[in-house]
């Protein structure tokens, strides 16, 4: 029970929603049925230090419709006072009504426990159906806007940008939950997938959505946002980047980088060093992220790797360290090579060919896609080229030309002899193509361009032309979403992969 001279509320922040608990329970601002995002983020505020311990987190609970529980993750705040309920791996469903339930196994540090049983009904904002990309288009004044699959027009062109699906270049993923970025004029704001306005553009810059938080710029200054365009983070530091597995590097009054959490507390101390290579346009600056438990650092000028307490997995050396994969750190040695060690410093990969001390000597050392580059020397310095995976297998010997390998569902396109080379990872079956340009496979054709207007023409894993639009195409490019962009009689179109035009400017 909780004792009578100590007065426990609750503050849900969402939509001017609180509860209120204490001596006379009673309620202020709640609305049963609000419409959130599908990504929405509870914050609740106690009176006292709540004690985040089994039993408390066993007192809250979101149900869905039929009464199940939903897989949420709760994190203490920064002051201990509040507790942050983030929302399922991947979101709320679309359209789907829910409850948020606090019963008396939430206590405080003293064991005092919430008097009465409190919930709050919501609902998810109904987006475009699941099934359904957006792809962006322009309108003859450069406008841009959406349409779906189909070619319906779903999004009036009228916005100056429309951010896209990470590493997609014309569309938004049907699987992309987070708010879509838009800009009008100069300012920035947030849009649904069916063209509503979440949050009206006043922002100089939104940076884009990454553990349910984006950065965004106004006057100099950085907060995180929500999928609502609620501020929950106030600026307070110099600099700060994207959230990566709960964590966000941040630069102290001190010039070194330490990471927050989401409620903005420091979690570790601003310790670390800058680290830049290059100059101007080209130079390049280390990015303090967390890989999931992990991430490298620099301290007075060694490199190693830190656990989400600060504590040090890997000892600082002078070895130049960065993670390359999502469990892999590439280890730099100077002129005796590389190495890919996972977090346990266990040896994955050595290669004594390639010197590597710098970022700028790795960037074509990085995976994509579950595969790698190795370098073996021929002569003078000149290299061949070879794939490796991330368990450190040779896919293919180092054989081909030194160059940057586009390597996607599981087709590696490399260069050898003055040809492109098509090789499949599982197998080790390669053709080649006698072309100006291959692209990387993507829905499993890949985009072949031949000189002479209409020549260019679209392949399978196999090497066999599936598709050649006609002379009237200026231009094709890769498919995204079952559909691709295409230059046709000099105005820009979609194709659905039969060849047949959805849609035109």
């Amino acid at each position: 029970m909780v004792n009578k001279k100590i007065r426990m509320y609750i503050c849900m922040v969402g939509i001017a929603a609180t509860i209120f608990i204490g001596k006379a329970a009673y309620a202020v601002g709640i609305t049963d049925g609000q419409v959130v995002s599908a990504n929405k983020a509870w914050k609740i505020t106690f009176s006292h230090s709540i004690a985040l311990d089994d039993l408390t987190k066993q007192g809250i609970v979101v149900q869905d419709s039929k009464g199940d529980n939903v897989s949420i993750s709760i994190a203490i705040g920064s002051d201990d006072k509040s507790i942050l309920i983030n929302p399922p791996e991947g979101g709320y469903k679309s359209g789907e009504n829910y409850t948020l339930i606090l019963n008396n196994k939430v206590h405080n540090n003293k064991g005092e426990k919430l008097k009465d049983t409190k919930s709050m009904h919501f609902s998810i904002q109904k987006s475009v159906e699941a099934s359904t990309a957006l792809h962006r288009i322009y309108s003859s004044n450069y406008k841009a806007g959406l349409i779906d699959s189909s070619g319906k027009l779903v999004v009036q062109p009228k916005y100056n940008y429309i951010k896209l699906s990470n590493n997609n270049d014309y569309s938004i993923n049907a699987d992309d939950n987070n708010p879509i970025i838009v800009s009008l004029g100069s300012k920035y704001g947030l849009i649904d997938k069916a063209g509503n306005i979440i949050l009206e553009p006043k922002y100089d810059y939104i940076y884009g959505f990454s553990d349910g938080l984006s950065r965004a710029k106004i006057n100099n200054k950085i907060v995180f946002i929500d999928v609502n365009g609620k501020v929950v983070i106030e600026p307070q530091f110099k600099e700060a980047g994207d959230f990566n597995n709960g964590l966000a590097a941040v630069k102290g009054d001190n010039d070194k980088y330490g990471f927050i959490d989401k409620t903005g507390k420091v979690v570790i101390q601003p310790q670390f060093d800058a680290y830049t290579e290059g100059g101007g346009g080209e130079g390049f600056q280390f990015q303090y992220n967390f890989n999931g438990d992990y991430a490298a650092v620099v301290k007075d000028g060694k490199f190693g790797v830190i656990d989400k307490l600060g504590n040090y997995k890997i000892k600082l050396d002078s070895n130049f360290k960065m993670f390359v994969s999502d469990s892999l750190i590439l280890v730099g040695q100077g002129e005796n090579g590389y190495k890919y060690i996972d977090v346990d410093g266990n040896t994955v990969f050595s290669n004594s060919d390639m010197p590597v001390s710098s970022a700028m000597e790795a960037q074509d050392l990085f995976f994509e896609n579950g595969f790698a580059s190795y370098f073996k020397k021929k002569s003078g310095a000149s290299y061949s080229m070879g794939i490796v995976d991330e368990k450190g297998k040779v896919i293919s010997d180092a054989k081909y030309d030194y160059f940057a390998p586009r390597i996607s569902e599981g087709m590696a396109i490399l260069r050898a002899n003055n040809e492109y080379v098509c090789l499949d990872t599982a197998t080790g079956n390669e053709f080649s193509v006698d072309a100006e340009y291959v692209g990387e496979f993507k829905e499993g054709l890949a985009r072949v361009y031949v000189k002479g207007e209409g020549n260019s023409y679209y392949i399978d894993k196999t090497g066999k032309k599936v598709l050649q639009p006609d002379s009237s195409f200026d231009s094709i490019g890769d498919f995204e979403n079952g559909l691709a962009m295409v230059t046709y009689k000099g105005k820009d179109a979609y194709i659905d992969k039969t060849g047949k035009i959805v849609w035109q400017e």
